[in-house]
């Protein structure tokens, strides 16, 4: 992604985005790293219920609350 600058500043341009650079709003050597597990990632919420956080977020709400907020804060584009 490194070479997708110059698309990004055409797109921040043709949406009428707040001026970013692609570094600034992403961070893509972290999610190739979380994208690529060579193992199966299981996880439960168990053991936080055990020490007493009983309280969670839906994590699809949690995606749409924060892709509309992005949206809002003119970061990136509407659909």
């Amino acid at each position: 992604m490194s070479d997708k600058g110059e698309i990004w500043n055409l797109i921040v341009e043709k949406y009428g985005l707040h001026k970013t650079k692609l570094e600034e709003i992403a961070c893509f050597e972290a999610m190739v790293s979380v994208l690529r597990f060579e193992f199966q990632h299981v996880s439960s919420i168990n053991k936080s219920k055990e020490y007493g956080f009983s309280e969670y977020v839906d994590t699809f709400k949690s995606i749409r609350f924060w892709l509309a907020k992005l949206r809002e804060m003119k970061l990136i584009p509407s659909y």
